[in-house]
């Protein structure tokens, strides 16, 4: 995640269904994995929020983002900290650790300690949200810069471990069907029993989450998403389910 994101329709999608499982019950920590921001143009849409046709999924939110992007002009994820909105609901705001020009024992090493703080920080909560830039890898590589791009495998296997349920951005990119239904499926290669289920966001460009259960709460997240999914937000086909 990168600040420069803050408030983009993919954000809208994404608060919207965090609040809603939060409404109903889960209490969430929210691990940002956040990044600098790089100058692009990413995260440039946000003319939804002069268009009051999208204001219907969930007004507050709206006019939240609406607020700090539009009047304010402030793209900033601190933003989620200040307010109260998502209920029982708890944000890691540690960036990632800088790599450039650092030795690869000193990086992994750096890694490792931020992710054990992240732990530490989101334990108890019955869900936790990893929001990388890009989605989720194999662990084992080089921990070259790129990778604060990612969420770890290993990581994400972790808050699983725990005890605790796991949902994790990503997208297809140019992966063909075959390759990305592999993707999808990259938790059973290190916690075969786990319940996985996804939903996918269609504004903007195409972003999913994917979710993996625990076996004593998965009939009821399941049951959560599909009352997300007969909300405004399914019905208008601005989420559908990912199948796994």
């Amino acid at each position: 995640m990168k600040n420069q994101y803050f408030g983009d329709i993919g954000d809208y999608g994404k608060y919207g269904l965090l609040l809603f499982l939060a409404e109903h019950g889960l209490s969430i920590s929210v691990n940002w994995y956040l990044t600098q921001d790089d100058g692009s143009s990413d995260g440039k849409f946000v003319k939804y929020l002069s268009d009051e046709r999208f204001r219907k999924y969930s007004p507050a939110l709206y006019d939240l983002l609406k607020k700090y992007v539009v009047d304010k002009k402030r793209r900033d994820v601190f933003v989620m900290n200040e307010i109260d909105l998502i209920p029982d609901v708890k944000y890691y705001t540690n960036p990632l650790p800088a790599l450039d020009a650092v030795p690869a024992d000193e990086r992994k090493r750096r890694r490792k300690e931020w992710h054990q703080k992240a732990l530490f920080f989101c334990a108890g909560s019955d869900l936790v949200f990893l929001d990388p830039d890009n989605g989720i890898r194999l662990e084992g590589q080089s921990v070259s810069p790129t990778d604060n791009k990612y969420v770890f495998l290993e990581e994400a296997v972790d808050y699983y471990n725990a005890g605790q349920n796991v949902v994790y951005y990503c997208h297809k990119g140019r992966r063909t069907p075959i390759q990305w239904d592999k993707y999808k499926e990259l938790f059973r290669t290190k916690i075969p029993a786990a319940d996985l289920i996804g939903l996918t966001f269609h504004r903007g460009t195409q972003r999913s989450y994917i979710f993996a259960l625990q076996n004593n709460s998965a009939v009821d997240i399941r049951q959560l998403l599909n009352e997300f999914l007969a909300s405004e937000w399914g019905n208008r086909k601005m989420f559908t389910v990912e199948l796994i």
